[in-house]
């Protein structure tokens, strides 16, 4: 009866190792059972993410389109202003140009009027001068007959 407490031996340790992989397989399925639950959670989140970075993106975006646009609308402003300023700037140097011009002919004007004054007075003086002679003259010339009428 060696050999049947022997294959009770065997017996006994296959049921034992029965036991053991029922046990292993049980464990296994509920491990399995809560990583397909934890996957399934998992896979949850990940899509409830994705719609959220979706929505996010798209904000984004707008965003980026909003910045793009005052950003076009920016520097055409720029430039507009830019053109106005150099209109303004010509037009300020155009005005001071005729301002000077007009300077330099009232200046020109002046020295010829004052011209013609000085030779107004120039001439005046002439024709006095030329009136006393004249006086000096008839006046000699009348003593002259006078004198000689007397005699």
């Amino acid at each position: 009866t060696a050999c049947e407490g022997a294959l009770e031996r065997a017996r006994v340790r296959r049921e034992a190792n029965d036991f053991h992989l029922e046990r292993a397989r049980v464990f296994l399925r509920g491990r399995r059972d809560q990583v397909k639950h934890e996957r399934r959670h998992i896979e949850a989140a990940l899509k409830r993410l994705e719609r959220k970075r979706d929505v996010d993106m798209e904000a984004i975006k707008a965003l980026l389109d909003s910045i793009a646009k005052d950003g076009r609308e920016m520097l055409q402003l720029a430039r507009r202003d830019e053109a106005l300023a150099k209109l303004e700037k010509e037009s300020e140097d155009a005005i001071l140009r005729e301002m000077q011009m007009q300077s330099d002919a009232m200046a020109h004007e002046q020295a010829d009027w004052k011209f013609g004054v000085d030779l107004t007075d120039s001439v005046l003086a002439s024709i006095d001068t030329v009136l006393k002679e004249a006086r000096k003259i008839v006046k000699g010339e009348s003593e002259a007959v006078g004198a000689s009428s007397e005699q």
